[in-house]
């Protein structure tokens, strides 16, 4: 059980190295064919990553069953504008997940999602544990954007093999041989 928050925090990790390693410039580069940037990759993933843990700044009608609701959030926070706002966040982050043991990853969750453009939710009812490993995975693909917009627009900057890269992958990889 404690893998999800193992994995949690490592993402955060490596995400967290990835921006002490890149100027202001880069983390707010523009991709001209992505249209997207590194830091409102980064903005995102943080955003799924500290929601998972049902923060009590969540909504919770249901103090037993808190809603998390990855789909109502900010845009253009200094979390995305900023580098150094998102380390920040990171850091936040990671201290929320030093608390999380064993009893609180099996605590009962409601997760809402758009599922469609109409703006409707989708409640579904889950664990922090399945929330948090949810986040881990979206901000795996959050960061092979990543991967792509600076590899395609800043070829110097050296990123380990394995950013971006989903751990079922790394693993069929590894018996390829």
């Amino acid at each position: 059980m404690l893998a999800v928050r193992d994995a949690f925090r490592a993402i955060l990790k490596q995400q967290s190295k990835l921006l002490r390693g890149i100027s202001d410039d880069v983390y707010t580069f523009r991709c001209p064919v992505l249209e997207g940037t590194t830091g409102g990759h980064i903005r995102h993933s943080l955003d799924h990553l500290r929601r998972s843990l049902a923060c009590p700044d969540e909504d919770t009608s249901k103090p037993h069953e808190p809603l998390i609701r990855y789909d109502i959030r900010a845009r253009n926070t200094a979390v995305e504008l900023d580098r150094h706002a998102a380390m920040d966040e990171m850091d936040y982050i990671l201290s929320l997940a030093a608390h999380v043991d064993h009893d609180y990853l099996r605590q009962p969750v409601r997760a809402a999602f758009m599922l469609t453009a109409e703006g409707k939710e989708t409640e579904i009812h889950s664990t922090i544990e399945r929330e948090m490993a949810f986040a881990v995975h979206h901000g795996i693909h959050h960061n092979a954007m990543i991967k792509t917009i600076l590899k395609a627009n800043f070829p110097s900057i050296a990123l380990p093999d394995t950013f971006g890269v989903a751990p079922s992958t790394l693993n069929f990889r590894a018996k390829e041989g």
